[in-house]
């Protein structure tokens, strides 16, 4: 599908696809577009100027609209809150350059709204990627903030090997998405040729709602992530079509080369970030995740995975470890109750 064309939308879905709610969802909400310098990130602001600041940095494949469950009842509890689309997404800047996305861009990214919006001490909050970019944030500059969650992803500092090291080390020559990201061109070429597709597949193969019968590609025969995984028609339960459109339509505007270049400079951020090297988080902290995701779990449906247990060894002062049963990748989106629940008790705590 060209960028340009949306036709076909509803066949692409398998079922009748509703109007964009991305106006009526978003619609009495702030929109900004904030100068940075080098980018420029659309960004909604919304709840009471003098309130304590909340910011929701979202991941991969998504956009400052997977915070829609979030904004308005942090807002309605006193919070100013901040979502951008981060540089590379959506209505944000795509710079140029490979080098243009490393982990120091996003962090200053992150301080660059709050400087912009005068934002004293909030807490940062991030989702998938957003989390790695939040945890960074506590490690690189933990006195501009109150406190730190991450959904999804567990907080953990550089470690000795760069992830794609470890990938190396452990896959024998089979296929990793991660390593598949690494060179421009053949992954742009397969998500880019069918965005919703693509959306589609990750929605499900990654959600809490994954039918049994949907397994793991095997990474011995993979030659493109998730390109043979048959997923159900439509959508998951919780993402109704008009959401989903939000999302389709911006990947089929822009494409994933911005996104993808977050993936490659894995190494390089490694590389960067080596005075942090596994240094122990010591902000106030909370993590939020399902416990059917792969990134939680370690694999193991309804267990916690080496990752959790290795953050909780390492943040000093984790004050919530919030885990829910059924939920899965994309937290805050399946599971918004919950969530929201979880992030307004931890507000609460580190605001006293």
């Amino acid at each position: 599908m060209a960028r340009s064309d949306f036709d076909g939308f509803e066949d692409a879905l398998g079922s009748e696809a509703g109007a964009t709610r991305q106006d009526d969802v978003m619609d009495d909400l702030e929109l900004r577009a904030i100068d940075l310098g080098d980018v420029t990130l659309s960004t909604v602001v919304h709840g009471p100027e003098a309130g304590p600041a909340v910011v929701l940095l979202h991941g991969f494949p998504e956009l400052g609209y997977s915070w829609r469950h979030q904004i308005r009842p942090l807002a309605e509890a006193g919070y100013r809150v901040v979502v951008p689309d981060q540089r590379g997404y959506g209505a944000s800047s795509i710079p140029p350059d490979v080098t243009d996305h490393t982990i120091h861009h996003l962090v200053g990214d992150v301080v660059g709204l709050m400087d912009a919006l005068s934002l004293r001490d909030p807490v940062v909050v991030g989702h998938d990627w957003g989390a790695i970019i939040t945890t960074h944030v506590g490690l690189v500059v933990p006195e501009r903030v109150r406190g730190i969650a991450t959904i999804s992803v567990p907080m953990l500092p550089p470690l000795d090997q760069s992830i794609l090291q470890i990938i190396d080390g452990q896959r024998a020559g089979g296929f990793h998405y991660m390593r598949y990201f690494q060179e421009p061109g053949e992954a742009e070429a397969a998500l880019d040729g069918d965005p919703i597709g693509f959306l589609r597949k990750i929605l499900w193969f990654a959600s809490g709602d994954r039918p049994d019968g949907l397994v793991d590609p095997d990474p011995a025969t993979q030659t493109t992530w998730l390109g043979d995984v048959e997923v159900p028609d439509g959508l998951p339960p919780w993402l109704d079509s008009g959401d989903f459109e939000a999302f389709a339509r911006a990947f089929t505007r822009n494409g994933f080369t911005g996104p993808l270049n977050w993936y490659r400079n894995l190494h390089r951020n490694w590389e960067l970030t080596r005075a942090w090297r596994n240094r122990p988080v010591e902000v106030p902290s909370a993590f939020i995740g399902g416990l059917s995701d792969f990134v939680v779990n370690g694999g193991v449906d309804g267990e916690v995975g080496a990752g959790v247990q290795f953050m909780q060894a390492l943040c000093t002062d984790l004050r919530r470890c919030d885990l829910f049963d059924g939920v899965g990748h994309w937290t805050q989106q399946e599971a918004p109750e919950l969530v929201n629940e979880s992030l307004l008790a931890f507000l609460s705590d580190v605001h006293g």
